[in-house]
């Protein structure tokens, strides 16, 4: 938009995300880390004021800014002040679930369900109880979890610390607590599955809507039909929530319905206002906003993607439910050059799981579902999920499941 490229959704990986990062170097992709002095974004602030600063804005003011120095004296004595030592010590919890996280990278067992997979790498005990309760019970502030932690989360996966469970706000948490391990793809992170379709060989069949599904059980064979007719196929991969697809299954006994967070995307390319945030000169406006739990915000993170030569921006926002009124943006800019709006259901809301049988990889034999796993709201079952998928289609004739 407005000459500059811009990530709709995501706009980083987690070097713990080693799938990403395999990819990346199969396929010849140059990484940039954020905050590297290899990167140019880093040095080149008025083409890039995504800076370490950041401002927390509950709708009113901003209660708090780090400044783009995190380790400043000034800088650790007002974090101290506000949150104690909770921003340093939630690295810990961090840290524990991502190393028993990544210890599925190694394995070569499938796992059925999202109560094996769980079970397996221990980390049921993270999605039994809301973010906010773990937290608490670890000493936590409530200050912190309302505004650092829920401000996080909120950027994630538009959810707070009260509503997410713990597994899907420690993973989002390592976003923000280790800046200096989260890279993206200096060519458009869009690259690596585009890469992985090229290099796959498929057939790729755009604006071919999938309208049913139909099991034909005494051949063990499915029927996929579409507008311009029908196919039938051994095994499917059904890669679309089935809540937000619109694909029928018959045959098939349906998992259970989940609720998706409704996510609308804004571009701005205007001339921001800084009285709204209660700044005189823009340039004092940190460059990331996030919002508190209970923020009154239309928002819930703003980011400045680019400052133009005429000093006007273009800024990206997230809202949930709904988009940006025109009424907050008059305010918010004094001038809109231009307005881009995307919406799409991202992401099931992720409280703490009740039942975990719910969550079954394989539907029925040979058909594969892999956003069942999205109730652990883990974006990187994205990459993993195939993979397993390929394990027990290989090893359907092995009891012991391996290769």
């Amino acid at each position: 938009m407005s000459g500059v490229h811009t990530e709709l959704g995501a706009d980083v990986c987690h070097k713990a995300n080693k799938w990403c990062l395999k990819f990346a170097k199969q396929f010849g992709l140059n990484l940039s880390f954020r905050g590297s002095s290899e990167d140019p974004r880093s040095q080149d602030v008025e083409s890039d004021k995504e800076g370490t600063g950041i401002g927390i804005w509950d709708g009113k003011e901003i209660i708090y800014v780090s400044s783009p120095s995190s380790y400043t004296i000034a800088n650790l004595f007002n974090m101290w002040y506000r949150y104690g030592f909770d921003v340093i010590s939630l690295l810990d919890p961090v840290t524990e679930t991502l190393n028993r996280w990544q210890r599925l990278y190694d394995t070569k067992t499938p796992w059925r369900s999202l109560k094996e997979f769980l079970s397996r790498f221990e980390l049921t005990e993270f999605t039994n109880v809301t973010l906010d309760k773990f937290l608490s019970a670890k000493g936590y502030s409530q200050t912190s979890i309302d505004e650092i932690v829920s401000g996080i989360t909120l950027v994630i996966y538009q959810q707070t610390a009260y509503q997410l469970h713990a597994l899907s706000g420690l993973i989002s948490l390592a976003a923000s607590l280790s800046a200096e391990d989260l890279f993206d793809i200096v060519e458009g992170n869009d690259e690596i599955p585009a890469k992985l379709v090229e290099h796959s060989k498929a057939e790729l069949r755009l604006r071919t809507a999938v309208e049913e599904i139909v099991f034909v059980q005494d051949r063990g064979q499915y029927i996929v039909r579409t507008k311009e007719g029908e196919e039938i196929f051994e095994d499917v991969i059904v890669s679309v929530p089935l809540e937000i697809s619109g694909i029928k299954l018959i045959g098939v006994k349906e998992p259970p319905r989940r609720d998706y967070v409704h996510v609308f995307v804004t571009l701005i390319h205007g001339v921001l206002n800084p009285s709204y945030f209660g700044y005189e000169d823009i340039s004092l406006l940190p460059p990331k906003i996030i919002t508190t739990a209970n923020s009154t915000s239309p928002f819930t993170v703003m980011g400045i993607r680019e400052v133009f030569p005429d000093n006007s921006q273009l800024v990206k926002f997230f809202s949930r439910n709904q988009t940006l009124p025109q009424k907050e943006i008059d305010q918010i800019f004094s001038k809109v050059h231009k307005t881009l709006v995307q919406e799409w259901y991202a992401y099931p809301y992720a409280p703490p799981l009740q039942d975990h049988s719910a969550s079954e990889i394989e539907l029925s034999p040979g058909l594969f579902y892999p956003s069942a796993f999205e109730s652990g709201e883990i974006f990187s079952f994205h990459f993993l999920s195939p993979f397993c998928f390929c394990i027990l289609t290989l090893c359907s004739g092995y009891n012991n499941g391996m290769f």
